[in-house]
């Protein structure tokens, strides 16, 4: 069986040279802080010192001053209630040309056990991590132990109240949590008590206007969501899948609105209607490629997009054509705006910026058969701004060296996707050199 070991050539080059190629991040930049911390534990130390050193950054002063102390007292503070310490006290003085805070941990208290009442078992895992959501986007998602923080669990509180509005309970509502902290471990158990009230589903949904170009799978999403659990967002999603539909079918100025009418919902079964304004299907009868792209960029730009003109719109080949422009490597930013000139033709308005034209590389390794290999790879696209692309590889192994240059112009190049050969183009064009 052949193995092949791929390796850096990077790594042998001297350090100096390394260091220019590939720099290193810089860390933070560490400031001397004329601050003297009293109280603070292990745990706390490197946040309070990062908090410190952030805020005497911003402050932009030279010397401390008492209102920078006081500043500095309150953001401390801040850090401690938002790490569990919710009895912490920051204290200030002045000492001589330095600031000394005076630090009143108290204990700090951690999320134990959480439990919610009034709805199913199932749903506990899914609304606890809602409940914790503002904590554990702070503390980090592998975090094990989270802190007890009063004010994060009343804004998680209300994501759980949305989420069970999005699951059809329109008129859900959530009780302020109790806490129960155990004065040895600090652990705080939460138990939140829920009224989800009556579930509210899809009535059959009504469809006016022209529906007739809609697609059979577009219909099916219809009918399935009749009797699904109701939310504004599930009616909006499926909005937004109609006229997508549409749109894939040529149809770009399709328009589909959708209402509902919560408040007329009897037995739970909320009425909705989706009406269809499909429009002409268009077509596509102009490229315009900016001017602020150099005259390789535009030609090769032109040159792709233009086999989608006197074509019926479609996003799907647009976005494979938009794919292909930036396989060449001209472009770092490409920007492809449909615009529509009458009820049924538009125009593709292309802009970007322009990547940088020149790349180089090295690679090497060892096979079986070969023995060890080392090259090079150069390659310089848009050449001389005329949108070709010029390569250059030279390969040496252990059984001889070989080498190749290849010109291709990437404007008649081919696209091998099945949807982009029904689009007529020109045969590529490309010379290769070994």
């Amino acid at each position: 069986m052949k193995q092949f070991l791929l390796f850096s050539l990077l790594l042998s080059l001297p350090a100096g040279l390394l260091r220019a190629r590939l720099p290193l991040l810089p860390g933070p930049d560490r400031v001397d802080v004329p601050v003297e911390l009293r109280g603070v534990s292990e745990p706390m130390n490197a946040p309070a010192q990062l908090v410190l050193e952030k805020q005497w950054a911003l402050s932009g002063d030279e010397v401390v001053s008492a209102p920078l102390a006081d500043d500095l007292a309150f953001f401390l503070q801040q850090r401690y209630l938002q790490s569990g310490y919710r009895n912490a006290r920051v204290d200030w003085k002045l000492s001589g040309s330095k600031a000394v805070l005076l630090v009143q941990e108290g204990k700090r208290l951690t999320v134990g056990r959480i439990e919610f009442t009034g709805v199913e078992p199932s749903r506990h895992e899914v609304l606890a991590s809602y409940l914790t959501r503002g904590t554990r986007d702070r503390e980090g998602r592998l975090a094990r132990v989270l802190p007890f923080v009063e004010a994060d669990l009343e804004e998680g509180l209300s994501l759980v109240v949305r989420r069970l509005q999005a699951d059809g309970f329109l008129q859900a509502s959530a009780a302020p949590p109790v806490h129960t902290t155990d004065p040895v471990s600090g652990k705080t158990d939460i138990a939140v008590a829920l009224t989800p009230g009556q579930l509210s589903v899809f009535d059959e949904i009504r469809v006016e206007g022209g529906a007739a170009p809609l697609s059979k799978a577009a219909l099916e999403k219809i009918t399935d969501l009749s009797g699904q659990p109701f939310s504004e967002v599930r009616l909006e999603n499926l909005r937004k899948e109609l006229k997508g539909d549409l749109q894939r079918q040529g149809h770009f100025a399709a328009e589909v609105t959708a209402v509902s009418r919560a408040v007329a919902a009897a037995g739970g079964r909320v009425p909705a209607t989706v009406t269809v304004l499909p429009g002409e299907p268009f077509t596509v009868s102009e490229i315009r490629v900016d001017e602020g792209l150099g005259k390789g960029a535009r030609r090769v730009a032109k040159a792709v997009f233009e086999t989608a003109a006197g074509q019926t719109y479609a996003p799907e080949t647009l976005d494979l054509l938009y794919r292909r422009s930036l396989d060449t490597g001209i472009y770092s930013r490409l920007d492809v705006v449909p615009v529509a000139l009458s009820s049924n033709t538009l125009a593709l308005t292309i802009k970007g910026e322009e990547a940088k034209p020149k790349t180089l590389g090295f690679f090497g390794g060892f096979e079986t058969f070969y023995g060890p290999i080392a090259g090079m790879e150069a390659r310089h696209v848009n050449f001389m701004d005329s949108g070709d692309s010029v390569g250059l590889r030279a390969e040496l192994r252990g059984t001889g060296a070989n080498g190749s240059l290849q010109w291709t112009d990437p404007a008649t190049a081919g696209c091998h996707s099945r949807r982009c050969r029904a689009v007529p183009r020109a045969a590529p064009r490309s010379r290769r050199y070994s």
